[in-house]
């Protein structure tokens, strides 16, 4: 008898596994993790968490925000971390990464008004009869009435403190809320002191020096212990380091172009040059900026022109010194502390 055969459709077809084994002598293949949440909660924590670790990373902090919580300290390079709570009371608060260190009581109650309270600081200026101090400030957040009812915990507790003493008023859709009063010998520093005077109710962690500019040190601590701790920040980054012109800001340290035309003149082989600079456009955020020092030319491609002079200082700054390895060492080279002392001095000179 003839044997029958039967066929099946599944005979002649691939599996799950098999046909990924084919596909991967023909494509190259990428294994993507992906984290699965229980619910929409979760997945909106670990979104916010992922914000900030990026925040922390851009800022040149080497630590995720967890490690940063637990330590329950400041960076040693001048970075606070404050706690905002949201004007929205449907969400948890959140926090910011804010650098106070080198920014005047006035620039801090500003940012912190913008970000916190959804509003804006203005001052008004009185004319007293006292010889030293001629001028009063008060110093005003205003703040939409719909943004205040908002307002969740401290900040509501701390407005209601600062209102009572003071004293409120608003019209239309704003409210004005009085949080600071103070004098000086000129208007800019009574609206310091007015600014300082609301910080420290707001704010209480950042204090202020005689200068009224901002820290986040112990008050017994001095401005050149800070420039020490900025400078060992700055240690562990090497001299072509692409974060070295962002953190030269937030720590009030010498950009790099700037600590290369000082490296310039106190050299007397190079004193004479000055950088010249090329730029080329490449296309959509990208330019080619070409730095030429005497014999020694740096190339570098960077999102636009500033940047991209800064990072050929950066690569300029190495050919100089081929010895030292750290940015750090170049500061502690070329950046002088007693100059910078010079300078608060005069500012507290003018100032009265």
């Amino acid at each position: 008898t003839n044997a029958l055969l039967f066929q099946r459709q599944e005979d002649y077809l691939l599996s799950g596994e098999e046909y990924r084994k084919y596909a991967e002598k023909l494509f190259k293949f990428k294994t993507i993790q992906v984290k699965k949440f229980n619910n929409f909660k979760e997945k909106k924590a670990a979104y916010r968490e992922k914000q900030l670790d990026q925040a922390l990373k851009d800022s040149g902090v080497p630590m995720k925000m967890k490690e940063v919580l637990k330590k329950k300290e400041k960076a040693p390079a001048g970075l606070a971390l404050i706690h905002i709570e949201s004007a929205d009371p449907r969400f948890h608060k959140r926090s910011f990464v804010m650098n106070p260190q080198g920014k005047s009581s006035i620039t801090v109650l500003h940012e912190y008004s913008q970000r916190a309270l959804k509003g804006r600081t203005i001052y008004h200026i009185e004319e007293t009869r006292n010889a030293t101090k001629p001028f009063h400030a008060t110093g005003i957040v205003v703040v939409k009435k719909s943004i205040r009812v908002q307002i969740a915990g401290k900040i509501k507790d701390k407005l209601a403190l600062l209102g009572s003493s003071n004293g409120a008023d608003g019209d239309g859709d704003e409210d004005s809320i009085i949080v600071g009063r103070g004098e000086g010998p000129s208007k800019r520093i009574a609206k310091m002191v007015a600014a300082k005077q609301a910080l420290a109710v707001l704010i209480p962690e950042i204090r202020f020096n005689d200068d009224f500019m901002a820290t986040i040190q112990p008050p017994d601590a001095t401005e050149k212990n800070y420039d020490d701790q900025a400078i060992a920040l700055f240690d562990e980054l090497p001299i072509d380091d692409p974060r070295i012109s962002d953190l030269s800001v937030r720590t009030c340290q010498p950009k790099p172009l700037i600590l290369l035309k000082t490296a310039l003149l106190r050299s007397i082989k190079l004193c004479r040059e000055v950088p010249s600079t090329k730029v080329e456009l490449l296309g959509p955020m990208r330019t080619r900026v070409t730095m030429t020092v005497g014999d020694m030319t740096a190339e570098v491609i960077a999102s636009g022109s500033k940047i991209g002079q800064q990072h050929a200082a950066q690569n300029l700054l190495k050919q100089m010194h081929p010895e030292v390895s750290t940015y750090g060492g170049l500061l502690r080279i070329y950046a002088n502390p007693d100059e910078k002392e010079e300078q608060r001095e005069t500012r507290k000179l003018q100032a009265e």
